[in-house]
């Protein structure tokens, strides 16, 4: 548990490779591990660019959401981001109307004002034009 907190910490400084391996090593370190570890590597996945790799990671979240493991809202997110990565814009739409579906007061600027901890605002500001592009406002 220890490293996932210190992957977080590498996420939010920036060095998205190193929170990768460290949440990874977590996962294998712990076979069923809790479902908000596939939250912050698909949140690192996708501002490191690898997009295919952020889907599969938000994928097996929202199966795991599925199961009440985790809040669907966060995997629908999680689902959006990727698919704007891959320019697949229609199926970001679809999980950001899924969003709004669960929570119809979410906005981007709400969002803004919750997340506040990355050490270079522009990674926020990737994670909001993303949701923008899938619909959201």
């Amino acid at each position: 548990m220890m490293l996932s907190i210190l992957a977080l910490i590498m996420h939010f400084n920036g060095k998205f490779d190193e929170s990768i391996a460290l949440i990874k090593k977590s996962m294998r370190l712990c076979p069923y591990y809790p479902a908000i570890f596939l939250q912050g590597l698909s949140m690192s996945y996708f501002l490191a660019g690898r997009y295919e790799e952020a889907l599969a990671a938000s994928e097996l979240l929202l199966a795991r959401a599925h199961k009440g493991e985790f809040n669907p809202f966060y995997a629908h997110r999680a689902l959006a981001w990727p698919y704007v990565g891959l320019g697949q814009d229609q199926k970001a739409r679809a999980h950001a109307e899924e969003m709004l579906k669960i929570n119809p007061n979410y906005s981007l600027a709400g969002h803004r004002e919750r997340v506040y901890y990355y050490r270079d605002p522009a990674h926020l500001e990737r994670e909001i034009d993303a949701l923008r592009k899938a619909g959201l406002k």
